[in-house]
């Protein structure tokens, strides 16, 4: 999207000014008390129903608008937000059709239902000294395979040397007379 708008119009985007970087109050990401929401109802009927929940209906009509009235819109969803925590605001915004989602740091990221459930997280064991990531990408038919863990330190030299035709001797030798 970044991209089409420099092609587009010569002019590069900067923070803030897209409309899928901050640029309406209907999508971006607002402080709560001790944390942060992103908001992404660009459709009015999301808009409508996330002002409604919070408790500022008056705002039902300035999801996309920007200037002075988007300014004054942003500060007023703000200030309702940070009267409460992350915690809180999801609680009350549960089984309501609002496009929010918490921002979760990165251990918050790894313990999340939908994070787990995508076999993002890959506990240690089965070769796996640590947790690992999962591979994002899902082929039907050609799932991901893990093998093993990474070689350790120095694990394969003598290997990929004589695959060189190389020993380690004759490397150090040749590394020290560089």
């Amino acid at each position: 999207m970044h991209a089409s708008q420099l092609f587009a119009t010569g002019t590069v985007p900067g923070p803030g000014d897209g409309m899928l970087t901050g640029r309406f109050p209907c999508y971006r990401i607002y402080a709560c008390a001790d944390g942060y929401l992103s908001v992404g109802a660009l459709e009015p009927k999301f808009w409508r129903e996330f002002v409604e929940v919070i408790g500022v209906p008056e705002l039902a009509g300035s999801g996309l608008v920007d200037g002075d009235e988007g300014r004054r819109a942003i500060t007023a969803v703000e200030a309702v937000l940070r009267t409460r925590t992350r915690a809180q605001w999801e609680q009350a915004l549960a089984g309501h059709d609002v496009c929010v989602e918490p921002v979760l740091d990165v251990g918050e990221t790894f313990e999340h239902p939908q994070v787990r459930s995508r076999g993002m997280r890959l506990d240690a064991g089965e070769g796996r000294p640590t947790a690992q990531t999962g591979f994002p990408i899902r082929l039907m038919g050609t799932p991901a395979a893990y093998r093993r863990a990474a070689p350790g330190y120095g694990e394969h030299t003598d290997e990929v040397l004589a695959e060189a035709a190389l020993t380690l001797k004759s490397f150090r030798h040749c590394a020290r007379q560089g």
